[in-house]
């Protein structure tokens, strides 16, 4: 029996960014495949980066030295080599803190992934 047989990886907006950087770390281990630990990944209202969301909310006038270290880059993260489990991606269209266009980017580097986008629906 494989341990993560019915477990899913799932995160909701920050929480997509860790969870995304998750199955990419254990995917990465040699010889260990993802699929051991999760049979999937559920990114919920999840940025593409931690410095868009800023950027898209406050403006570009903001100083990049107020901008953490670890800019969350989920979208740098994800590929299909990188995530080799099932994906399915949720996503609000009226989302007011991640924009809906943050899945459309996220879904592109993921081009198995579904997307599932919910009409009306805002970030919580």
């Amino acid at each position: 029996m494989v341990l993560g047989a019915n477990i899913f990886l799932m995160g909701k907006s920050f929480g997509g960014a860790v969870a995304s950087y998750l199955i990419t770390q254990l995917s990465s281990k040699e010889g260990v495949p993802a699929n051991i630990f999760f049979k999937g990944l559920i990114l919920e209202s999840t940025f593409t980066s931690l410095p868009e969301v800023i950027r898209e909310k406050a403006g570009s006038w903001i100083p990049k030295a107020l901008i953490s270290d670890n800019t969350w880059p989920t979208i740098d993260r994800l590929s299909p080599t990188a995530v080799k489990v099932k994906t399915l991606i949720i996503h609000g269209t009226n989302d007011t803190l991640v924009k809906v266009e943050h899945a459309h980017a996220l879904r592109c580097k993921l081009p198995e992934a579904e997307l599932v986008l919910i009409p009306g629906a805002d970030h919580n």
